[in-house]
């Protein structure tokens, strides 16, 4: 079963699906990822105009979060099945923020 998220972030949001029964743990926002996330949008010069790279993004939030925060670029990464999963993502959010 898959649902959609609304992640404040900032002034804003990020939209995040999460299919945790389908991906298994690749499917699932977890709460280390909102713990760094408001780390990250607290100091927004750690990540600024830095490359980054996340393994296991699984929905891919940090790294969207990362790209918004100013990050020159980011690659996310996770297993052939969780990919659609974190495509879906960067999508839902290229559509309403074109920095992404």
């Amino acid at each position: 079963q898959c649902r959609l998220l609304e992640v404040p972030f900032r002034d804003d949001q990020i939209l995040c699906a999460e299919c945790q029964g389908d991906l298994g743990i690749g499917g699932r926002v977890w709460d280390g990822c909102l713990v760094m996330l408001e780390y990250l949008a607290m100091n927004p010069g750690l990540l600024e105009g830095q490359r980054c790279i996340e393994l296991g993004s699984g929905t891919g939030l940090l790294g969207i979060g990362s790209a918004l925060l100013g990050a020159s670029q980011v690659c996310l990464t996770d297993l052939e099945s969780v990919v659609p999963l974190l495509e879906l993502n960067i999508h839902l959010n290229q559509y309403f923020n074109p920095l992404l």
